[in-house]
């Protein structure tokens, strides 16, 4: 990724997408409400003026007192402050009472088979499927009790039809059963894969956050890490002497990225071997007493790196095959090897180790390059200095 882009994805405003989707599942039954509810009472005066006008022909003052009574209801729940569990319970009480109502005035086959779908479906929907189960054993018991009493004579409906016998019961209670079932499987098909879709919405979001972190963090690393190379490079870079300038280079190099150990080694003569001319702590004293040397070339990776004139990397050392390890560093866990580059020629390699697996990766690898150019023209630097 690009700086531009890299920048540009840290910087974009993530979507807003910070609640759980059973809270917005609750939101969501909560507007659903207050339409429904807000709905019924506009269409419900409506529907009350006619069913007046009729009800005052047939002298029915019990059934414009209950309609009245209903419509006043679902005016005051929906713009009451009352709970949402309270509205939820009182609407779901009226359907059922003005299904009952239809139910005892016209059986299975009259209103009060839309009333109950509506009644049960609408439940579901509020409330959750546990509610909606309960609301449809209770309208089917009312529905059973009910056929009971008009087949047994104990009920005498106002509008039969042809509900005088069993099979007709049957046919309009399995029909409605079926259409409730269709419905409530649409609707809890559908709140399930809301609640997906608004989980993987959330994830997606959440990694994303997460990756920016992630990102920030490393940009964060890479800036502090540059800016530590560049006064490295200064401090390296006043010092003309190499026998002064290469421990000190090792050791602040050492100390300001944490390394478990480094070392220089600078190219011979005849331009085939490497000799160490610096490292840090004992075991640098130790190979330099030894008089350490490598040959250029794939023997190892600091040859490798002189020879190939480019960087390697050994970002774990358990699963690396090329790495070969030293019996005085037994702690090494990674490494890196970066040539020092003055043109095309190899003036030698520095050679970073962690105890840290992946601590030395392609991630850092262009702190390190940039550091190992400053060194590079330092000991070339130096060395003009003391030809002259």
């Amino acid at each position: 990724m690009s700086e531009d882009k890299l920048s540009t994805f840290i910087h974009a405003p993530l979507p807003t997408i910070t609640k759980s989707a059973e809270d917005v599942l609750v939101q969501w039954r909560e507007r659903l409400l207050r339409y429904v509810l807000r709905g019924a009472a506009v269409a419900g005066a409506f529907a009350l003026i006619g069913s007046t006008i009729a009800d005052i022909q047939a002298r029915d003052w019990l059934n414009i007192a209950v309609a009245s009574a209903a419509w006043g209801i679902v005016v005051v729940i929906a713009f009451a402050r009352l709970s949402f569990r309270v509205r939820a319970g009182i609407l779901s009480f009226l359907l059922y009472a003005m299904s009952m109502n239809s139910l005892l005035s016209s059986g299975v086959r009259g209103e009060s088979r839309m009333f109950i779908i509506i009644f049960i479906v609408l439940t579901v929907m509020l409330l959750g499927l546990r509610a909606g189960q309960m609301s449809a054993f209770l309208s089917f018991i009312s529905v059973t009790v009910t056929a009971w009493a008009v087949l047994t004579h104990r009920l005498v409906l106002r509008e039969p039809y042809d509900q005088l016998n069993l099979s007709s019961w049957l046919t309009g209670a399995l029909t409605m059963l079926l259409i409730i079932i269709m419905l409530v499987l649409g609707v809890v098909l559908l709140q399930r894969e809301f609640l997906a879709a608004q989980n993987r919405a959330k994830k997606a979001v959440d990694d994303l956050s997460q990756e920016r972190e992630q990102l920030e963090t490393r940009v964060s690393e890479r800036t502090r890490e540059l800016s530590l190379a560049a006064d490295v490079g200064r401090s390296v870079s006043q010092l003309h002497d190499l026998d002064v300038l290469l421990p000190n280079a090792v050791e602040v190099i050492r100390a300001q990225f944490n390394l478990y150990y480094t070392q220089i080694y600078l190219t011979d003569a005849s331009e085939r071997n490497l000799t160490l001319r610096a490292g840090t702590g004992g075991v640098g004293a130790e190979l330099l007493r030894r008089g350490h040397r490598l040959a250029i070339g794939p023997g190892s990776i600091n040859g490798m790196a002189a020879g190939e004139r480019k960087s390697v990397i050994v970002p774990d050392t358990a699963t690396s095959p090329i790495f070969k390890p030293n019996p005085l560093l037994p702690e090494t866990r990674s490494e890196m090897a970066v040539p020092l580059l003055v043109g095309e020629r190899v003036v030698g390699v520095m050679d970073l180790q962690s105890r840290h697996p992946g601590a030395l990766s392609i991630e850092n690898l262009q702190v390190f390059e940039a550091l190992a150019g400053q060194l590079a023209v330092a000991l070339d630097n130096a060395s003009l200095f003391a030809q002259t």
